[in-house]
């Protein structure tokens, strides 16, 4: 009981009483107090001056806070009523240790004198305030904050402190990051979620020291420069301009000035012309040159930064394989020599050789041809273009292969060989194989004999490593090889200007025409283009839709010209209903598709071969694309209509959607149609073949740089019934596939659908598909309501052709502009615009012409009875006179009408003759055209 007693006893002993040996404190300077020593102060408040100055303007440094407990931090606010800016350092000289002469402490070790001392800023209360500094005992950089009479530290940096070490503190603060700067040096740094600058600002110490602060002050910020290395690729004996303090890191009130510390490199010559890097490489050398340049302010601050040239040969560069053709070769592996068969040199390779010309620019290509032994041309050994080469155990390369007749993409990655992309090309005629290799940053393209196509898209840039040939062990000949830059432009569909159909328009407000400029002259494939007071106002074909491209020469102030091009995309409105309907007999210079679509009885068609990005083209006719003047909304559908007998004809062709070019797009159809498969029980087995008797596959997918890609399946039983309505619902980067009420499936792509072209996909001559629509979200369909602009007669007149496509009802007429008098003929050729069964032209040479409502025809006309005269009394038509005739789809026709007197007669084809005589006394001879119910040519000659 008596030591449990005692125990007791001590516990509670009063600290304050019998208090402890401070850290750092001696036993002795306890014995020292006691006989009359002088007192150490070591828990006191921080030593400050009585002003600071901020922005040039003095202000008073408070009292230590007051605090409820000894041992609570100690901190002096700044009685500061200037607004602080966004941008503010706070500055102050700290010594790592207290004064012992001052604080009678001179009997303290060391460690006992390091202090602490903290910049204060936010300052709400002390419970909630942010802080930045240090500790000298514990040798740590802090920023952190005390919120809600908690201490958090949010970042620290151990570092060994010396006793005595003065420290000229900076915290810079912009916006909500804050940086803690000591002698110069950066310490840490922190960004806070809030900052109120309205707070006041201070400085202190964490626990009760005497830490001395001096010079303390409030000035503006103005960041050092932060400079980034920059990289850049040139060739050889160009110059080059580069704004190098474009990627560096340099607040707005700061005045950086570029400085070169040297002018004079391996490769070339620097300068500054207006604050940029110019370099002009040499003529005859290539490689990387490093060029380290000065960014210095207004303070005099100088940051060093790099920036890299990459320096290439000079393109194009051919290889014509003579003998000067080894001093540019570097054999690797096997053997090389050179034959000569006439006039033309080939290259023999056996293994690995690569092209002494530096790293190529990020675009390029190479072209060369494989060929045959002179002595065997039946005998291809096929060969190989080299590119993004590292070392011999890693390297990329493309080409054919030949014992198996099949072009490769491959890839010897650390020294094992890696297929990446294989298509079986088969023996050409002439048993050679013409390579182009295109290269753009990290994809790659390879055309063959430009009509099969291979690519593959890497993950990094792929124009980093050298270039060269590679060939088979028996050998592979190469004709000439050609390097050369990539020129051809991007033909997404999204870099075409979208205009509208059968309208004048302005294209003046879709290119930027120069001060002083004027434009000479303009031409179009499809359509008319012509220049009116410096406009210049495009008018699409009568039936041409989609991309093409508008030429046009503009003449400077100085006399110069220059060549432009403007793309554009002639479409009609959203939303659209379109039948699709066979190209005819349409003129054109240029080859049109097989089959196009009808809008309100007009019909548009696009061209046959479209370009392929970054070079060749190819042929289209499986495509039939529907072309819009507008971007498509976030929501909408796209129905496609199918009617068939054979159901299995519905397969194999798919919706076209979100399509940018030919190796750019996304679709979904059906796979396969085949008979529903049977069920587990008799009762499902009936039901199906009853209700769903077809079993159909569907598939998701998109075409990237020319790769499939199935992205998903789907499996339906449907009753199909000889037609197929398949509805996508289309809503932002979602697409859910419908199919007669039922639903199949969706997917959800990375990126939004509305940018893209729609259409349709069909690999048969004839078509199962007939109705293409784009509608808004969960519209039914209703095809007279769109694009009435088109609807009615509509004529097209260009040099000694008129060309009609009319209304659905009645009869269209066109007059000519000039008048006759007295006995006159006139000749015509009528031809018609389609093939299909139920449109052959109905033509007539107008004449007697009153109004529209009353005149007369003569002509030929759908029927039996083909050559008619007649007239149009009060709107309504009357055959007077008709004859037998037989008429050929395509074919033209032609007319001669002679009018003498009252006399009317019609010769067709310089064979048959038809006349009637009119009770009028005189007929008016002013001519024209006229047509119902069918699109016609007309190419008349009138003469008297």
């Amino acid at each position: 009981m008596l030591v449990l007693w005692i125990c007791c006893m001590r516990k509670r002993v009063n600290s304050e009483s019998n208090p402890r040996v401070r850290g750092g404190e001696r036993l002795e300077d306890r014995r020292l107090l006691a006989f009359g020593a002088p007192a150490c102060n070591l828990i006191t408040d921080p030593i400050t001056p009585a002003e600071g100055v901020a922005f040039d303007q003095s202000f008073t440094i408070g009292q230590a806070e007051p605090v409820k407990r000894r041992r609570l931090p100690r901190i002096s606010l700044f009685q500061n009523e200037q607004e602080l800016p966004d941008r503010f350092t706070i500055e102050a000289t700290v010594k790592s240790s207290i004064d012992p002469i001052t604080s009678g402490c001179t009997r303290l070790r060391q460690r006992g004198l390091k202090t602490n001392g903290l910049i204060i800023f936010d300052y709400e209360n002390d419970r909630n305030f942010k802080f930045a500094g240090f500790d000298a005992r514990r040798n740590l950089w802090l920023i952190g904050a005390k919120l809600r009479n908690r201490f958090y530290v949010h970042e620290r940096l151990r570092e060994v402190m010396p006793v005595n070490e003065s420290f000229e503190l900076k915290l810079n603060v912009e916006g909500t990051k804050v940086a803690l700067v000591a002698n110069g040096s950066l310490k840490v740094s922190h960004s806070y979620m809030a900052f109120d600058r309205t707070n006041p600002i201070g400085v202190g110490a964490l626990i009760p020291r005497p830490t001395e602060f001096n010079n303390i002050g409030v000035t503006e910020y103005f960041p050092l420069t932060k400079t980034t290395s920059d990289s850049f690729r040139t060739v050889q004996g160009m110059t080059e301009v580069i704004d190098v303090l474009a990627n560096d890191l340099i607040a707005y009130d700061v005045d950086a000035t570029l400085s070169l510390p040297e002018t004079e490199f391996s490769f070339g010559q620097a300068s500054i012309v207006n604050n940029q890097l110019q370099f002009q490489s040499h003529e005859n050398q290539f490689g990387d040159q490093q060029i380290t340049y000065n960014v210095v302010d207004q303070f005099g601050r100088t940051v060093p930064g790099e920036v890299t040239f990459t320096i290439s040969s000079q393109f194009p560069i051919q290889y014509e394989w003579n003998e000067d053709a080894y001093a540019n070769l570097n054999l690797l592996q096997g053997t090389h020599d050179n034959l000569f068969t006439g006039q033309t040199s080939l290259h023999r390779l056996t293994g690995l050789e690569l092209l002494d010309i530096g790293v190529p620019p990020e675009e390029f290509s190479m072209s060369t041809s494989v060929v045959p032994h002179p002595d065997n041309p039946r005998a291809n050994a096929g060969g190989y273009l080299v590119f993004d080469y590292v070392d011999t155990k890693n390297y990329k390369y493309a080409g054919i292969l030949g014992g198996k007749k099949t072009a490769v993409i491959a890839e010897i990655r650390n020294g094992r060989y890696v297929p990446l992309k294989s298509k079986f090309i088969g023996k050409p005629d002439n048993y050679e194989y013409n390579l182009k290799l295109l290269i753009h940053k990290n994809q790659v393209r390879l055309l063959i004999n430009d009509t099969h196509y291979l690519s593959r898209q890497f993950t990094d840039e792929i124009s980093t490593g050298n270039l060269g040939l590679k060939g088979h062990r028996r050998g592979s000949i190469f004709r000439a090889l050609m390097l050369d830059d990539i020129h051809q432009p991007d033909v997404r569909i999204n870099n075409y200007h979208k205009v509208p159909v059968h309208e004048d328009v302005l294209l003046n407000d879709l290119f930027l025409l120069p001060e002083g400029a004027s434009i000479t002259t303009a031409s179009a494939t499809h359509g008319s283009i012509k220049v009116v007071d410096n406009e210049l106002i495009y008018r699409s074909a009568p039936h041409h839709w989609g991309p093409t491209i508008v030429e046009y020469e503009i003449k400077y102030q100085n006399g110069a010209t220059a060549q432009k091009t403007l793309p554009v995309s002639p479409g009609v409105n959203f939303p659209v209903s379109a039948q699709l309907t066979p190209f005819g007999y349409l003129e054109s210079d240029v080859l049109m598709n097989d089959y196009g679509f009808k809008i309100q009885g007009k019909e548009f068609y696009q061209e046959n071969q479209y370009p392929l990005p970054f070079g060749g083209s190819e042929t289209i006719t499986n495509f039939n694309m529907l072309f819009l003047n507008e971007t498509l909304p976030e929501e909408f559908d796209i129905l496609l209509q199918s009617t068939d007998l054979n159901e299995s004809n519905f397969a194999h062709e798919p919706v076209i959607f979100d399509y940018h070019d030919q190796l750019n797009y996304k679709f979904v159809g059906l796979t396969r149609v085949a008979g529903s498969s049977g069920s587990s029980t008799v009762i499902e087995s009936l039901i199906n073949s009853t209700m769903y008797p077809d079993s159909t596959t569907w598939a998701i997918g998109e075409v990237v740089n020319g790769e499939e890609r199935i992205l998903k399946h789907a499996r339906r039983n449907l009753n199909l019934h000889n037609s197929l309505n398949m509805r996508l619902r289309i809503r932002d980067n979602r697409v859910s596939v419908f199919a007669n009420g039922s639903r199949i499936t969706s997917y959800e792509f990375p990126e939004a659908l509305r940018y893209g072209a729609v259409g349709a996909y069909s690999p048969y001559a004839d078509r199962a598909y007939h109705t293409l629509s784009i509608l808004h979200a969960e519209e039914l369909v209703e095809p007279g309501n769109y694009n009435q602009q088109l609807a009615g007669e509509m004529w097209h007149v260009s040099e000694n052709v008129i060309e009609v496509q009319p209304a659905s009802e009645g009869m269209s007429v066109y007059m000519l502009p000039d008048t006759f008098v007295g006995p006159k003929q006139l000749i015509s050729h009528i031809t018609s615009l389609s093939n299909t069964p139920d449109e052959f032209a109905n033509g007539y040479i107008v004449f007697d012409y009153v109004d529209k409502d009353n005149f007369k025809v003569a002509g030929i006309q759908i029927g039996p009875q083909s050559i008619v005269i007649g007239d149009v009394v009060d709107g309504k038509y009357q055959t007077l006179r008709a004859r037998n005739y037989i008429l050929t789809v395509g074919q033209d026709v032609k007319l001669r009408l002679v009018l003498e007197n009252s006399i009317a007669t019609l010769t067709v084809d310089d064979q048959e003759e038809l006349q009637y005589q009119f009770e009028d006394v005189e007929i008016l001879t002013s001519f024209g055209y006229a047509t119902q119910k069918s699109p016609a040519y007309f190419r008349g000659n009138p003469r008297s």
